[in-house]
């Protein structure tokens, strides 16, 4: 499982490139005029936030468990099944 810690200490280019090559996106919801996309890298979910049509991410958050409730209802349960 990768820490909060260690996450949190890499950089922003850091962060991207690990869930782009290693995280698997599960779901994404809208708030207000953002995007959020939720990730799994090795045991944590992230959070990817940004405002669709621009190039920059707004910020990209470790989230726990009990805080991915909004994206439930898209996640399929198979993604996170490891054969």
């Amino acid at each position: 499982m990768l820490s909060t810690t260690k996450f949190n200490s890499l950089s922003l280019d850091e962060k991207i490139s690990l869930l782009h090559y290693h995280g698997h996106r599960l779901a994404t919801r809208n708030y207000e005029i953002h995007q959020i996309d939720l990730y799994e890298l090795q045991g944590t979910y992230i959070e990817v936030w940004f405002i669709p049509g621009e190039l920059d991410i707004q910020t990209i958050k470790v989230v726990e468990e009990q805080d991915i409730t909004p994206f439930l209802d898209q996640i399929d349960i198979d993604k996170l099944i490891v054969a």
